[in-house]
């Protein structure tokens, strides 16, 4: 929608609801228009989003319509995925997705901040995941599905029933396992050719990003096709979406951007480097793709 309306009159009927609400109300508009006949034509007739074929990025046996995204966190349900597709981006991230659901989560808004967080666990069934998600023939769009599972046979019936659906599959590094790798070498073990990307936490501080370089090189020698920088991760479980944090305590701590920055220059140019949180602005996503992401 064009932005002077979203200013004076969206934004102030979404902010009248609960953050939940008003999540699930835009998302559901959009989702429910995106099905209609000709919605998608609507959606590009009031965007204009359609993005410049010299803008597309090929890494890793991947085409990404455009060097931006949505990261996980903007429709943890998959409620419209066809409508985000519309919107000028080269991947959008869903999940977490795992063989049974879980919503033990709320969403808090903190306007002062520009913040959301995302308090408790939440994942996505792969019934439901199925149901959502348009087959890969339907669009441009990459899609990369976040999994949850203990081992590679649970990995093995994800992939199998999401394969026509989705363009590539994001596993979670368990930094503070015994294994931090054990899921990450399971989904390699059942990908069936798709490709599997390492996420990596960021915020982490500065004297830490020696290891992080580790736990990527690991990841990478493991199987993995890139890595994805993931700045929305909280050390309770939470998930917060919003400006980074360049402290934590006493220390200074790196974001995405100094993440992708620190890895880009060990890595080199050939490796693919997604980023997430912390992207606000259009500067934001400037800085980070000029930093190798």
């Amino acid at each position: 929608m064009p932005d002077w309306f979203y200013r004076t009159v969206s934004q102030r009927v979404l902010f009248a609801l609960s953050p939940q609400r008003a999540r699930d109300f835009a998302l559901g508009m959009m989702g429910g228009l995106s099905r209609l006949p000709g919605g998608k034509y609507v959606i590009d007739l009031l965007g204009h989003m359609v993005p410049d074929a010299r803008l597309t990025v090929r890494k890793s046996g991947l085409s990404f319509w455009t060097p931006v995204g949505f990261g996980i966190g903007l429709d943890m349900l998959a409620t419209a995925p066809k409508a985000l597709a519309r919107f000028g981006v080269g991947v959008i991230e869903v999940g977490p997705i795992g063989i049974a659901a879980m919503t033990l989560s709320s969403l808090d808004r903190d306007p002062k901040a520009r913040t959301l967080i995302w308090r408790g666990q939440h994942r996505l069934s792969i019934e439901d995941a199925v149901k959502r998600l348009p087959l890969r023939r339907d669009r441009r769009v990459l899609i990369l599905a976040r999994l949850e599972a203990p081992d590679a046979k649970v990995f093995h019936t994800l992939i199998r029933a999401l394969g026509p659906r989705i363009s590539a599959i994001s596993v979670e590094v368990a930094e503070n396992a015994d294994e931090p790798l054990l899921q990450v070498r399971a989904a390699v073990a059942a990908a069936d050719g798709l490709p599997v990307i390492a996420v990596i936490p960021a915020g982490r501080p500065v004297t830490e990003l020696a290891a992080c370089l580790d736990m990527a090189r690991a990841a990478l020698d493991a199987g993995c096709a890139g890595l994805l920088i993931d700045d929305t991760a909280l050390a309770s479980g939470d998930r917060r979406f919003g400006p980074v944090s360049v402290v934590d305590g006493d220390q200074p701590t790196c974001g995405t951007i100094a993440t992708v920055r620190h890895l880009r220059t060990a890595l080199g140019v050939d490796c693919l480097i997604l980023a997430t949180g912390g992207i606000e602005e259009p500067a934001d996503a400037i800085d980070a793709t000029s930093e190798g992401a």
